[in-house]
């Protein structure tokens, strides 16, 4: 009887709802969701906000052409190892910003990158607009880095990445009657390839034409593995 009661003690500790190591939710797809966290234990959480859009311009006639590209700054990050207790956990995942082009006076109407957030567990910034228009002085603005908004630090057991993401950049294009290029490059998060600003080019012609090509970023993540007891 003790062995037979051994033996159901040692078969009890072995049956876990969850393995070390076992990935629990993992997505890079903007939208809300719900998670539901098997046991109480420690888990590693990476999050990763939304990068931000590109702004571009171009505008060409026979006494100037100017264009100007503006990259997406990139999302802010956190990986660490939280407690956790059993339960549902709400996540949000932060969208890519929309670029936007111009080739007439305004300002590309380029968006800022979602939030991301894991429960009340920890919360990131996602990347700013990068900015590009017609005006004076002429609007040319790489995106803000996004920015690490919360944390728990009673809940945070230890970190590797806690940071806020990488500003955009911009280029810019003015002269006479002369056909003129820029471009910027895609801007990564310090959690790559997740989380980065979207760039581009623009071109303007003096004969008044213009052309736009973009290289996109990206949307948020979350990942959540099993670390154990």
């Amino acid at each position: 009887m003790e062995i037979y009661s051994k033996r159901l003690l040692l078969a009890s500790l072995d049956d876990s709802p969850v393995k070390k190591g076992e990935v629990i939710f993992e997505k890079n797809t903007a939208g809300m969701y719900s998670v539901d966290i098997p046991a109480d234990g420690l888990y590693e959480i990476i999050a990763v906000g939304g990068g931000g859009g590109c702004g571009q311009m171009a505008l060409g006639g026979l006494q100037y052409t100017i264009a100007v590209s503006a990259s997406g700054g990139s999302g802010a990050v956190i990986r660490g190892v939280f407690r956790i207790s059993a339960g549902t956990l709400s996540i949000i995942i932060g969208a890519l910003g929309k670029s936007a082009t111009i080739s007439t006076a305004g300002t590309a109407a380029s968006a800022d990158g979602g939030a991301t957030s894991v429960g009340l567990l920890c919360q990131v910034g996602g990347g700013g607009r990068g900015k590009a228009g017609w005006g004076n002085p002429v609007v040319q603005q790489g995106g803000a880095a996004g920015l690490v908004v919360s944390y728990d630090k009673n809940a945070l057991v230890s970190s590797s990445i806690i940071s806020n993401g990488n500003s955009g950049t911009f280029n810019r294009w003015y002269t006479g009657n002369r056909d003129g290029s820029v471009s910027t490059a895609v801007v990564q998060s310090p959690y790559p390839p997740y989380g980065s600003g979207s760039a581009g080019s623009a071109t303007t012609r003096y004969s008044g034409g213009a052309s736009f090509t973009n290289s996109p970023g990206s949307a948020g993540y979350v990942k959540i593995i099993y670390y154990g007891k």
